[in-house]
């Protein structure tokens, strides 16, 4: 069963990734003591009206925490004129004020800070 103790995660705090190049656009996570989060990408400084579900740059999901384990679920549309969305699943870990997120079965890994 998941461990639902949030001690390990901030949910009163914004996440940043950190760039990890010049081109890289800036991405937010906010996590809810609910299981769910938003994720805000592609804005250039963060703004409290970004947590508004209904924009077009905030992608919602589910996450699991077991220990200091994090699972992300999130649902992407896909390329128009199918209309479907498609599932993924992103597995990290939370360290200290950090959660390092893989992406593409872990050969990409990102960085998010609060």
């Amino acid at each position: 069963m998941a461990d639902r103790d949030f001690t390990v995660i901030d949910t009163s705090a914004i996440y940043k990734k950190v760039a990890t190049n010049a081109w890289d656009y800036k991405e937010y996570f906010k996590f809810y003591s609910n299981g769910t989060y938003i994720n805000v990408f592609k804005k250039t400084d963060f703004q409290e009206n970004d947590l508004n579900i209904d924009k077009n740059s905030v992608w919602r999901g589910r996450f699991i925490l077991t220990g200091d384990k994090i699972k992300i679920e999130q649902f992407y549309p896909n390329q128009a004129p199918i209309k479907k969305y498609d599932r993924k699943v992103l597995y990290g870990q939370v360290k200290g004020d950090s959660i390092i997120i893989n992406w593409d079965n872990g050969r990409t890994k990102y960085r998010y800070v609060k």
